[in-house]
C-alpha cells in the first residue's frame, strides 16, 4: 500500500490544503497500512487526522493501543472526509452490495474528495481501485516483484468488476500493445499503459462503461 500512500497528493491534491479527516475503512489483523498511511499524511500534511473504521471491535481495540484514533463501523455513518481508503474489504462482499457500499461512502465526502476502493494481490505487490469522486476513473498499480503483464490484473479487479466483463476491450487492446512492446517490463509498461501514467507501474485508466 506504500504505493498508493506515495500517490495520494496526485489523487487527491485537496490533502494538502488545511485541516481535513481522512478514513481508512478496514484494518486487517494488524493495521500496519493504516500507521504506514498515518505516516504518509503526517508528511504530506500535519493538519490532516486519520480515522481507522472496521467492523471487527478487537482490532479497533489494537489500532487504538498502537496510537491510531480507530472506532467500530461500516459504510455508513462516516465523518464528512477529503479522502476514503478501502482496500481489501468489498471483494468479501455480495456484488449487489457494491452499489450500495459506494453510495455510502461518496455520501461521506467533501466536495472535491475521493475514494479509493479495490484490491490488490497477497502480497500487495500490483491491484487495482476505484478512484471516486468528481473525476472517476481506475487505478492499476505494480512495484514490478513478479514482471508485468496486463493480464496479472484480472485476479485483483473490484469487486463488482471481477468476472463481469466490462473491460474486455480494454485488456485486449492493452495486452496487443503489450505484446507489440519490447524492453523491461517498466519499459513494456510505460509503452502500453491505458490511460495517464502517473509513475512508473501507475496508470489511472477512465472509468469503465457501467454496463
Amino acid at each position: 500500500m506504500r504505493c498508493l500512500d506515495a500517490l495520494l497528493p496526485a489523487l487527491c491534491p485537496g490533502l494538502s490544503r488545511g485541516p481535513g479527516r481522512v478514513v481508512e475503512l478496514g484494518l486487517g489483523s494488524m493495521p500496519w497500512t493504516s500507521l504506514e498511511l498515518s505516516e504518509a499524511l503526517r508528511r504530506l500534511n500535519p493538519e490532516l487526522a486519520l480515522l481507522a473504521v472496521d467492523t471487527d471491535p478487537e482490532r479497533v481495540r489494537l489500532a487504538t493501543a498502537m496510537g491510531l484514533e480507530a472506532r467500530t463501523g461500516g459504510f455508513g455513518g462516516l465523518p464528512r472526509s477529503r479522502l476514503i481508503r478501502c482496500m481489501n474489504v468489498l471483494r468479501q462482499y455480495p456484488v449487489d452490495a457494491v452499489e450500495r457500499a459506494h453510495s455510502l461512502l461518496i455520501e461521506a465526502l467533501e466536495p472535491g474528495g475521493v475514494l479509493l476502493e479495490g484490491t490488490t494481490d497477497k502480497g500487495g505487490h500490483h491491484g487495482v481501485a476505484w478512484v471516486l469522486g468528481a473525476e472517476p476513473g481506475l487505478l492499476f498499480w505494480t512495484d514490478f516483484t513478479r514482471g508485468f503483464a496486463p493480464r496479472m490484473f484480472q485476479g485483483p479487479l473490484p469487486r463488482d468488476l471481477w468476472r463481469s466483463g466490462r473491460l474486455d476491450v480494454l485488456f485486449a487492446d492493452w495486452t496487443a500493445r503489450w505484446e507489440a512492446s519490447q524492453g523491461t517490463p517498466r519499459q513494456r509498461f510505460l509503452a502500453s499503459a491505458p490511460g495517464r501514467v502517473l509513475a512508473p507501474g501507475v496508470v489511472l485508466s477512465p472509468a469503465p462503461d457501467p454496463s
